[in-house]
């Protein structure tokens, strides 16, 4: 028996020979150095490549970005985490925004239609203007 004979646990990907060899997770999935083991990603994070490191967030790219599955493999995996948004860009570029009509709540942390005497004509992440 030999260091080649050695083999990565299921769900690990193999990567180079004998004293190099290393086990690594699968895009879409998180090491977990206390269980020496493999979790895919959580609503919210995403890893688009095979190795080691910790994920990514969707939020990093914009506040009120997620993931809504386990193991998102990538970026373009973030969608707006409320329906009331329009998702605009995709990928590290992507953005919630407000449609037109729609102002910005930052309570309810969504777009809520603008009231009586206000208005807001572009698609943005802002508050309705009263009328003049």
């Amino acid at each position: 028996v030999s260091v080649d004979d050695c083999v990565c646990k299921p769900i690990f990907l193999t990567n180079g020979t004998g004293y190099d060899k290393e086990c690594n997770c699968p895009s879409g999935y998180v090491y977990l150095p206390e269980l020496a083991a493999c979790r895919p990603t959580r609503p919210g994070e995403y890893k688009s490549n095979q190795g080691n490191e910790p994920p990514l967030l969707c939020s990093d790219i914009d506040d009120h970005l997620t993931t809504k599955a386990f193991g998102a493999e990538g970026a373009d995996a973030c969608e707006c985490a409320h329906e009331s948004f329009v998702l605009v860009g995709a990928g590290g570029t992507a953005q919630c925004l407000c449609p037109a009509g729609t102002g910005y709540d930052s309570v309810a942390q969504a777009c809520c239609p603008c009231p009586l005497g206000t208005f807001k004509p572009l698609l943005a992440l802002e508050a309705c203007t009263a009328c003049a």
